[in-house]
């Protein structure tokens, strides 16, 4: 008996090692793991939803063509992302003036003529 293509059994390591590359990736731009070459969590939420794209695009791409549990991986990994982004995004309201929605930038030191003469010499 011939088995079928999309049993567990015939789970492909590489495409599972693809979805922790790019969820591991989408950790770091959400601030949840420290980036590697520099030890500090940054947060980068438009890269972070352009991770979430691609790994929604890679869904649509692939519908039909997963086993059961490649399917069920890629779901959850999707509905894990998609709900910390959105977590991400509140707290980095929750910092914000709340009357702009914006943080607050500090204005620049302006430079009197007197300043700008000494730098000249």
């Amino acid at each position: 008996m011939e088995k079928d293509k999309k049993t567990p059994e015939n789970t492909d390591p590489l495409f599972l090692q693809l979805l922790t590359m790019l969820q591991v990736g989408a950790y770091q731009q959400l601030g949840m793991i420290a980036n590697p070459l520099t030890n500090k969590t940054e947060v980068k939420i438009e890269v972070a939803r352009n991770t979430i794209d691609l790994i929604e695009m890679l869904q649509n791409k692939t519908d039909g063509n997963l086993n059961e549990e490649e399917d069920q991986i890629l779901n959850q990994l999707l509905y894990d992302l998609r709900m910390r982004y959105v977590q991400t995004c509140e707290s980095k309201e929750d910092v914000s003036d709340p009357e702009e929605g914006e943080e607050e930038v500090p204005d620049e030191p302006e430079i009197t003529e007197s300043q700008s003469q000494d730098e000249e010499i």
